[in-house]
């Protein structure tokens, strides 16, 4: 498996986007000691959220002992719901 920057590049150059990479970090929605930084080059939809200091679970899920195993959960970002958003706008 190679890491989600190399993906995202690779998809980036075969839909010929140009400019620079936007990167924002976006604003906490909870102290759990993650953040969120949205990758995005222009005029392409597709984005790469970076979780900084997340564990191995879904970023987004519910807690409990079983994820706790797996380290932090993300609150700072619903991953399933991001998937939705952009899934549906196509």
């Amino acid at each position: 498996m190679q890491p989600a920057e190399t993906t995202l590049s690779q998809w980036e150059k075969a839909e010929a986007c140009g400019g620079a990479e936007s990167i924002t970090t976006l604003p906490s929605l909870v102290s759990d000691g993650t953040s969120v930084i949205e990758h995005q080059m222009p005029g392409y939809a597709a984005i790469l959220y970076e979780i900084v200091n997340d564990g191995h679970a879904w970023p987004g899920a519910e807690v409990t002992p079983t994820t706790i195993v797996d380290g932090v959960t993300s609150q700072n970002i619903a991953a399933t719901r991001a998937q939705w958003d952009y899934f549906s706008a196509l």
